[in-house]
C-alpha cells in the first residue's frame, strides 16, 4: 500500500509540474505573439534598413581636415549602418554609412561612442537640423576624460520636439583643439524620423514592459531601444541579463566592438 501511495504521489507531482510548465509556456507565447516580428531578448535579430533612397550619414567618424591626430578607435554613432570598401583615387578606402532610423519619441536620446582623446580634445558639439538644413538645436559639450559611450537628450522645451512624419539630420563633432581657434574636428552624422505610435505597437510595448527595448528592437526603433535598455541598466547595473541584452542589441547593429564599452556620460539640458 505504501508503495502504491508513493507511486500515486509521484504521478500527481509530475502532472502538477507539467501543468505549470504548460501555463508558463502559454503565457510566454502569448506575450511574444504580440511582438511582430518576434524577437527574444536572447536572440540577435537582423536589422532592417530603408532601401527607398532614404538619406544616409557617416556612422564612424572621419576628419573634416588634416589637422587632427590619429585616434586608437573611431568616433562612432550608435545607429544602424554598414562599412564597405570602396576605391577612392585608386586606393581602397573603408567607407562607413549610417541609415535613416525611426523613433516614436518626440525628444529621442542620441548615442555616440567617444574614444580615448588627447588632453587638448575635450570640446564636443551636438547639432540637430531639419531636412532643409535649418538648425533646431545646437550645444557645445565638455567631453569626459575617459573613453566610452555618451548620450545626448534634447531639452524639454516644446520648440525642440520632433514633429511626426518629418526627417531630421544630426551631427556630433569632436574638435581637435579649442573650437574658437580651429575648424578641425572628427564627426559623425545620421538621420532620424519620428513616426506615430500606432495602437498595435503600443500593445506590443505593454506586452514587453518593463523591457520595452525588445519591442523597440523588433520594430527597428533603435534609438528608443538603447534608451530604454540603458535606463534599466542604470537602475540594475549588476543584472547580467541586461548586459547581455545590451551586447545583443549592439551586435544587431554590427557594433559588437563597442558592446563592452561603459556608458560614461549622459547629457540632459
Amino acid at each position: 500500500m505504501a508503495r502504491k501511495n508513493f507511486v500515486f504521489e509521484k504521478m500527481r507531482l509530475g502532472c502538477a509540474i507539467a501543468l505549470a510548465l504548460a501555463t508558463l509556456i502559454g503565457s510566454t507565447l502569448q506575450v511574444r505573439s504580440q511582438l511582430t516580428p518576434s524577437v527574444s531578448n536572447s536572440v540577435v535579430a537582423e536589422a532592417q534598413f530603408p532601401d527607398d533612397g532614404a538619406p544616409t550619414g557617416r556612422r564612424r567618424g572621419g576628419t573634416s581636415r588634416n589637422g587632427c591626430p590619429k585616434l586608437n578607435k573611431d568616433l562612432t554613432a550608435l545607429v544602424p549602418g554598414k562599412e564597405t570598401w570602396k576605391q577612392v583615387n585608386g586606393k581602397p578606402l573603408l567607407v562607413s554609412e549610417s541609415f535613416l532610423t525611426s523613433t516614436v519619441a518626440n525628444r529621442p536620446t542620441f548615442w555616440v561612442y567617444v574614444p580615448e582623446l588627447p588632453e587638448n580634445m575635450r570640446a564636443g558639439e551636438f547639432l540637430l537640423q531639419n531636412s532643409a538644413g535649418e538648425d533646431i538645436y545646437k550645444t557645445f559639450l565638455t567631453l569626459p576624460d575617459k573613453p566610452g559611450i555618451i548620450s545626448i537628450s534634447l531639452p524639454p522645451d516644446s520648440q525642440y520636439a520632433l514633429e511626426t512624419g518629418k526627417r531630421y539630420h544630426w551631427y556630433f563633432k569632436v574638435y581637435c583643439g579649442d573650437p574658437q581657434q580651429t575648424s578641425d574636428y572628427y564627426f559623425v552624422d545620421a538621420w532620424i524620423e519620428r513616426v506615430p505610435l500606432t495602437p498595435a505597437f503600443e500593445s506590443q510595448l505593454k506586452a514587453a514592459k518593463p523591457r520595452e527595448y525588445i519591442a523597440y528592437a523588433a520594430n527597428n526603433f533603435w534609438y528608443d531601444a538603447l534608451s530604454n535598455l540603458s535606463d534599466l541598466r542604470r537602475t540594475d547595473g549588476s543584472n547580467a541579463g541586461l548586459m547581455q541584452d545590451w551586447t545583443d542589441r549592439l551586435t544587431e547593429l554590427e557594433l559588437q566592438d563597442l558592446a563592452q564599452e561603459p556608458i560614461v556620460q549622459r547629457y540632459s539640458f
